[in-house]
């Protein structure tokens, strides 16, 4: 039996217990569903904070931001790079010896600032189902009668 690795763990599974995800012409496999959105997340974070120090195949880099994202996550450092871009740009326009040197600044910065900023939760979409409409289920009381009316009945109207 075939077997493939998941895109995003690494831990080796069944092909025809995969979910396929194609990507440029090539299939991604996953384990369960939730890695495919995880793996999604990584993948846009990567290409923010390329966009930010510029291209890197490093493993380093890899290395480095899988550490922080162990700790919080590559939701919140999405919308931490997305939200202080132009700071981190003008921050990583300094001259480096290194490459080295530059991923670890980046991931400084990171490190640093990640713990206090204020990260807001993305919210599941839920079904929003329409009030029910209050339907009165209300009966009218029949008239009350006096004592006379009731008398009226019984003896009758013998006139």
């Amino acid at each position: 039996m075939a077997k493939v690795k998941c895109a995003y763990c690494h831990t080796e599974i069944d092909k025809k217990n995969a979910i396929a995800k194609q990507n440029g012409g090539r299939n991604k496999y996953y384990c369960c569903p939730e890695h495919v959105g995880l793996a999604n997340e990584r993948d846009i974070f990567y290409q923010q904070a390329q966009d930010v120090i510029g291209k890197t195949t490093s493993s380093v880099f890899y290395k480095e931001m899988n550490e922080i994202a162990q700790v919080h996550g590559f939701n919140k450092m999405c919308q931490y790079v997305k939200v202080n871009e132009l700071y981190l740009k003008n921050a990583m326009h300094k001259s480096f010896q290194t490459e080295f040197g530059k991923i670890r600044y980046f991931a400084a910065i990171l490190k640093n600032n990640l713990g206090n900023f204020k990260y807001i939760k993305p919210v599941e979409s839920k079904e929003v189902k329409p009030p029910e409409i209050y339907k009165a289920n209300y009966k009218r009381k029949n008239e009350r009668r006096g004592m006379n009316d009731l008398l009226d009945d019984l003896i009758g109207d013998d006139e």
